[in-house]
C-alpha cells in the first residue's frame, strides 16, 4: 500500500482459493455431517433388524409389530436422505477436487454400494412388513441385507476417514505455503503496529493459525 494509506486484507494477494474461509468450513462442517449421518443411519439399521428378530420368534407380525417396523422404516428413509445430502454437499465442495483421483474414486464407489444395500435392506424390511406370516425366505433375506449393509458401512466410513484427512491436509498444506509467500510474520508485525490496519478477509487470522499464535503469544 502506498505510505500513509490504510492497510486492509485487498492490499495482498491470496496465496490460493483455499485461503477463503468460506470453502475450508464448508469443507470441514460438510466432512462432519457425513460422518454423524451414516453413523446414525447404521444405528436405525441396526434397531430395525433388532425389532424384526424379535418379531420373527412366533413366525408372525402382528398389528403392534407391523406399525412400529412402518414407523422405523420413514426414520430410516430420512436418515439416508441426510446421508445422501452430505455427501452430495462433500463432494461438491472445491477442496475436495485437490483429493488423488483413486481416493475419489473409492469414496464413490463405496457411497454406491452402501446405496445399493441400503436399498435392499429397506426393500427386505418392506417385504416383512406385508407379509402375514414370516417365512424362512424372509428371514434369511432381511439378515444377508443386514450382513451385507455393515460390510458396505464399514467400508464407506473407512474410504470417509481418508477422504477428511486428506482435506485436512490440503489444508494444512495451503496454510503453510500461505505463510511461506508472505514471507513469514514480519508482515503482521507491521501490519498490526498500524492503527488504521483493517483486519478483515480471514487472510491475517489464517496466518495467525498457521504459526501458531494464541492469544498468549506476543507479535
Amino acid at each position: 500500500k502506498a505510505s500513509g494509506a490504510t492497510a486492509s486484507a485487498s492490499d495482498w494477494e491470496k496465496a490460493s482459493k483455499y485461503t477463503d474461509d468460506t470453502a475450508a468450513n464448508a469443507a470441514q462442517a460438510a466432512a462432519t455431517a457425513a460422518q454423524k449421518s451414516v453413523t446414525t443411519l447404521k444405528g436405525t439399521v441396526d434397531g430395525i433388524y433388532d425389532l424384526s428378530d424379535e418379531a420373527f420368534k412366533d413366525r408372525i407380525i402382528d398389528k403392534t409389530e407391523r406399525d412400529s417396523l412402518q414407523k422405523v422404516l420413514a426414520d430410516l428413509e430420512q436418515d439416508w436422505a441426510d446421508v445422501a445430502s452430505s455427501y452430495s454437499k462433500l463432494t461438491e465442495n472445491s477442496l475436495y477436487d485437490s483429493i488423488a483421483d483413486d481416493i475419489k474414486a473409492d469414496f464413490t464407489s463405496a457411497y454406491n454400494k452402501l446405496k445399493d444395500t441400503y436399498e435392499s435392506f429397506e426393500s427386505a424390511v418392506n417385504n416383512v412388513i406385508s407379509a402375514e406370516q414370516v417365512t424362512d425366505s424372509l428371514i434369511n433375506g432381511l439378515y444377508n441385507n443386514y450382513q451385507n449393509f455393515k460390510t458396505d458401512y464399514a467400508a464407506y466410513v473407512s474410504i470417509m476417514t481418508v477422504v477428511t484427512k486428506q482435506i485436512d491436509a490440503i489444508l494444512n498444506t495451503t496454510v503453510s505455503d500461505l505463510v511461506s509467500e508472505l514471507g513469514g510474520y514480519e508482515y503482521l508485525r507491521k501490519a498490526t503496529a498500524e492503527n488504521n490496519t483493517l483486519i478483515e478477509g480471514g487472510l491475517i487470522l489464517s496466518t495467525l493459525i498457521g504459526l501458531g499464535y494464541t492469544d498468549t503469544n506476543k507479535l
